[in-house]
């Protein structure tokens, strides 16, 4: 399931523009509330698919509480502990980019915005060792602090086929 997680991650990450810290910075002071909310989420999942320590400790909330697939909740410091580690088991390896059979896809659906709270929610799909379609719904919590966004809370969940085609044919 970790790894299904972060593939999950890293799709989010490959599939929108990459910004740096200057940039997101630029953008808090000169754009639209949901630019800086789509730029503090690229930048989140850019950082997970990189294992960038430095950018989850900017963008994750000191109380963050990450539920994954599983049920499982997930702390800051337990997220920042796990990213290190696999920083390190992946050494040298390029950590933007997939492997071919890991076919993964990510879609920003929605950004909601409450005053300095924003919430964003998508989708994103992987295929399994067997070539089966694995599809996930996230949710997203972000609170402005100051110029900056930081995520409070993340949600991921693992979407049935059968949920799948019900959704196809309302």
């Amino acid at each position: 399931m970790k790894r299904m997680l972060m593939l999950v991650l890293s799709v989010l990450v490959t599939q929108v523009p990459a910004f740096s810290q200057s940039k997101t910075n630029d953008l808090t002071q000169s754009s639209s509330p949901e630019d800086q909310v789509r730029s503090a989420e690229s930048a989140l999942f850019r950082a997970y698919a990189a294992h960038d320590t430095a950018v989850l400790e900017r963008l994750l909330s000191d109380d963050l509480s990450f539920t994954k697939e599983n049920g499982y909740v997930s702390s800051k410091a337990t997220e920042l502990r796990l990213q290190k580690d696999l920083q390190q088991k992946r050494g040298s390896q390029s950590s933007t980019s997939l492997n071919p059979d890991e076919d993964l896809g990510y879609q920003l659906r929605d950004i909601r915005l409450y005053g300095n709270t924003a919430v964003t929610i998508g989708s994103s799909e992987e295929h399994d060792s067997n070539g089966e379609a694995v599809h996930f719904h996230f949710t997203n919590t972000w609170v402005k602090h100051g110029k900056s966004w930081q995520v409070v809370a993340i949600q991921i969940t693992t979407v049935t086929n059968a949920v799948l085609r019900k959704m196809a044919n309302p």
